[in-house]
């Protein structure tokens, strides 16, 4: 005798992330672990214990000059070595032994949270980006013809905030490509996940540390 089971599994609310100037980014649930993930990306000048953050940065252009708007859209940009708080750990080897070690990566994020990994921006693949990103911003692009609607179902509301290019000293791709650091280390650089306007998946590449990204969060519910 065999009979079918149905199992319900509730998980609690999200929280709603606060920094340390009172920001506050709400939260959903997203992916195959149902994380909850912030759901805009950060502002803060100071880390969680007060400490200033260096090399915040606000995006400027010729075409993109109203630094505070921008800030209120987009958040800040901030370097590899910012957004993994590379100073509370002694170096850049320390936090690639404490992420190998299996320890969350706090980095730039408020206290309880931390900085995603690759393989959780990957998770987020199980949704077309056009579930991801914001219904407003970004470049609308066409496909032979057909206009890619920007439907934000999943909550995750990606908005296209650009990078910052070191190499060059220039702010680049606003309203056309969202960049996100991860916890990775490698070597001279670290990994990060794209959101650019078309592709239907994100993508992980690796950057010099010194160019400027943007930083989501994850809930720690351990």
């Amino acid at each position: 005798m065999t009979c079918d089971q149905i199992i319900k599994v509730s998980f609690q609310p999200c929280p709603v992330a606060i920094d340390n100037e009172q920001n506050r980014y709400p939260s959903v649930r997203l992916g195959r672990g149902c994380k909850c993930w912030t759901t805009e990306d950060l502002k803060s000048t100071l880390y969680s214990d007060g400490r200033p953050i260096d090399n915040v940065m606000s995006y400027y252009s010729r075409e993109y000059p109203n630094v505070q708007e921008n800030v209120s859209i987009f958040g800040h940009l901030y370097d590899w070595y910012a957004a993994a708080d590379t100073a509370r750990y002694g170096s850049v080897d320390s936090v690639a032994r404490a992420y190998d070690m299996g320890h969350r990566i706090q980095g730039i994020c408020p206290e309880g949270w931390y900085l995603p990994s690759d393989e959780e921006y990957e998770e987020l693949n199980m949704y077309p980006t056009t579930d991801l990103r914001s219904t407003n911003y970004w470049i609308t692009p066409t496909n032979n013809g057909q206009v890619s609607i920007n439907t934000n179902a999943t909550g995750f509301n990606s908005v296209p905030g650009g990078k910052y290019n070191c190499s060059t000293g220039r702010y680049e791709e606003m309203m056309g490509n969202a960049y996100y650091w991860s916890c990775h280390p490698v070597y001279d650089a670290a990994t990060g996940a794209m959101i650019d306007y078309i592709c239907e998946k994100i993508t992980i590449l690796k950057h010099t540390n010194c160019d400027g990204h943007s930083v989501r969060c994850i809930w720690d519910e351990h």
